[in-house]
């Protein structure tokens, strides 16, 4: 029995020094993206290294290693008194990284802390977020995905924030996750919920993505129907998003945004497809904005002045 302890401590004793022996060796095969063991070894400062794995995520987005660097950048920030970037980091690497090693440990943490992990995703789900664009999309719904699978689906038990993720998956094709979150919704949104109206107008089988865009248009008193128009929007086919009811719609968001010049672009095209169109005063007016924000100021005044043209009458 002595002699099994003694083999075991040995063993243990004999595999520590390996490994040690493998982090601090002075030579050896260098790694394919910075340490900060060899940084250490060529005795650079923290900043150096610092500034070396930036570069190295910058320069190399799809690396495999991405998740390897951002993990040690991650400890650096965090034993270095910098809260803020070591936040970054880990929701960096939860949300873009939670299908590697590093980013799912962290996922892992919140294995029963349903609320804590629900809090974590709340931002990627609100109503105020000015745009919503695809990888957004794909990224959230992977991480929705993972957590269910890691942690258990506990955090998804709030109505808000429940439907939001259910138009995610709805999105990405996901039908298996979609119609179970779609299933617990119908038995939670009574007929007289807030809820009721966007749920009924997301969840039907033969409604296409552009059909569920338009019908939230007229639902937005609801916070979550603006999050769940634009998860639309953004995965929307390039032919639905060239119908002229969805462009009216991107058009306004664009205009929310701040976006000018973009929305301009859409603005004329449905001038030209639509001329006889009787959203053409608000059309004119979008443009004449625009054209004003972008300090183009006496185009601007020209298209303003041919809204008094229309001999029907605007309320524009």
């Amino acid at each position: 029995m002595t002699m099994t302890r003694s083999h075991g401590w040995m063993a243990l004793l004999m595999l520590t020094l390996v490994l040690a022996g493998n982090v601090f060796a002075a030579d050896g095969p260098a790694e394919p993206y910075p340490t900060p063991e060899g940084f250490g070894q060529a005795k650079k400062s923290d900043e150096e290294y610092v500034q070396a794995a930036q570069k190295f995520l910058k320069d190399n987005p799809q690396s495999p290693y991405g998740a390897r660097v951002l993990m040690d950048l991650f400890m650096y920030a965090s034993i270095g008194g910098n809260p803020q970037q070591a936040e970054n980091l880990r929701r960096m690497l939860i949300f873009g990284s939670n299908h590697r090693l590093q980013g799912a440990f962290l996922l892992k943490q919140y294995a029963g802390q349903p609320e804590a992990l629900r809090t974590f995703m709340t931002p990627y789900v609100s109503p105020r977020l000015p745009a919503v664009e695809p990888p957004l999309v794909a990224g959230l719904h992977r991480l929705l995905r993972s957590a269910a699978r890691m942690v258990g689906t506990a955090f998804l038990e709030d109505r808000d924030f429940m439907l939001s993720c259910a138009a995610v998956t709805d999105a990405m094709g996901d039908k298996e996750f979609r119609d179970a979150l779609v299933k617990r919704l119908r038995e939670i949104v009574d007929a007289k919920s807030p809820a009721k109206p966007t749920l009924d107008a997301c969840f039907k089988d033969d409604a296409t993505g552009m059909d569920k865009v338009v019908a939230l248009d007229s639902l937005l008193d609801f916070p979550p129907a603006r999050y769940i128009q634009k998860v639309y929007l953004a995965t929307l086919p390039e032919d639905q998003k060239a119908k002229p009811a969805v462009q009216q719609i991107q058009t306004r968001l664009l205009l929310e945004q701040g976006r000018f010049g973009d929305a301009l672009k859409i603005i004329d095209v449905m001038l030209a497809a639509e001329p006889s169109s009787p959203d053409k005063p608000q059309r004119l007016f979008w443009k004449g904005w625009s054209l004003a924000s972008l300090g183009r100021i006496p185009d601007a005044t020209a298209v303003l002045n041919q809204i008094g043209q229309d001999p029907k009458g605007s309320a524009w």
